[in-house]
């Protein structure tokens, strides 16, 4: 492997962050919240008796 041309083969310089960049393990659960209304989306979901039971998260 040629060392002179950086890692991985890659010569040039990294590209640099923008100015208003959120680095994942810099920021809070209120910089992932979302303002927006829930109603509309909640009476679309199956809250009927055993709900639990059928909603699962992958």
């Amino acid at each position: 492997m040629d060392t002179k041309s950086g890692l991985f083969g890659y010569g040039g310089e990294a590209p640099a962050a923008p100015a208003d960049a959120l680095w994942s393990h810099r920021c809070s659960w209120a910089d992932l919240l979302a303002p927006v209304d829930v109603s509309g989306g909640r009476a679309g979901l199956d809250l009927a008796p055993g709900w639990e039971s059928r909603w699962s998260v992958t």
